[in-house]
């Protein structure tokens, strides 16, 4: 199943953009790259009404959450874990990354596999982000702990600092 933003048709069993949840990531990567964290974008999107990845996965293929999940997301509101997966998920600049883990048939137990076995497949889906926006907010991403006090480590600063009071 196609991430939030797109919908395989069954027609043309082609994936393609769906326009009201492609402009919600639009939204989601603009908003990360003008400095607002995962918890922010996440606080904006809910009191703006957008729904979530949830919501458009029911409208779009009839497929209910599971009976496990809790009341929030049944809710379909945003947190920050769906803000994240959105930001890391390369499908949204038409890459698709397949055979990334394997299951050990014995005990059931799900191993990632190293980056070179991965499958890599260039424009499978028309890209809904730019891969110039693309680079910029990977480049965020991993220089966020380098940027954040708190967050990083080996600083002459403690990472609780200032917020003792």
């Amino acid at each position: 199943m196609p991430p939030m933003g797109y919908y395989k048709d069954k027609n043309t069993n082609k994936v393609v953009i769906a326009d009201e949840p492609a402009d919600i990531v639009r939204r989601i990567f603009d908003l990360y790259v003008s400095g607002y964290g995962f918890k922010n974008i996440a606080r904006i999107l809910n009191t703006e009404g957008l729904k979530s990845a949830g919501y458009w996965q029911k409208k779009l293929y009839n497929k209910n959450l599971g009976w496990h999940k809790p009341e929030f997301s049944k809710r379909y509101l945003w947190e920050n874990t769906g803000v994240k997966r959105i930001l890391t998920n390369e499908f949204y600049i038409g890459t698709y990354i397949c055979h990334c883990s394997y299951t050990n048939k014995i005990n059931k137990i799900r191993k990632p596999l190293p980056e070179s076995d991965h499958f890599r497949h260039e424009n499978f889906a028309p890209a809904i982000i730019s891969k110039e926006v693309w680079d910029h907010v990977q480049f965020l991403l991993n220089d966020r702990p380098k940027r954040n006090i708190r967050a990083g480590s080996n600083k002459p600063c403690h990472r609780y600092a200032g917020l003792i009071k």
